[in-house]
């Protein structure tokens, strides 16, 4: 069996109810990471959202975004995605902290949200 690495991803964003923070990534080089699927991220207090991810351990880098997915419509957070250089990460679990890029398109769609008059954006099938 290929060695693997364990990356816990942690991030705070205060949601509202029926919304979600996920993770999307750009390929990597074994293949193994989906990425026509959001990686869901488990609330845990407090707006605190974390999920562990198991990856080969052969990658020398991920790029990846967080996103607010609502329903099938999906958010992404400002900004690049990010890119995280694994090679010099100990073994075992890391722990990444992120915080959210804010987003012009992000706060429209919560002051539509108050207004309860609805938002445009993209979805996922």
């Amino acid at each position: 069996m290929a060695a693997v690495r364990k990356l816990r991803f942690n991030i705070k964003y205060d949601t509202s109810p029926g919304e979600n923070v996920v993770v999307f990534f750009e390929k990597n080089a074994q293949g193994d990471l989906d990425l026509g699927k959001p990686f869901h991220l488990n609330y845990v207090v407090g707006g605190h959202w974390e999920n562990v991810l198991t990856l080969a351990k052969t990658e020398e880098s991920l790029t990846y975004q967080y996103a607010l997915l609502v329903g099938k419509t999906v958010i992404p957070e400002g900004g690049r995605p990010r890119v995280l250089p694994l090679a010099k990460l100990a073994d075992g679990l890391v722990d990444i902290f992120d915080h959210w890029k804010v987003r012009q398109l992000l706060i429209l769609y919560q002051l539509l949200l108050r207004h309860r008059t609805g938002g445009v954006s993209s979805t996922i099938s």
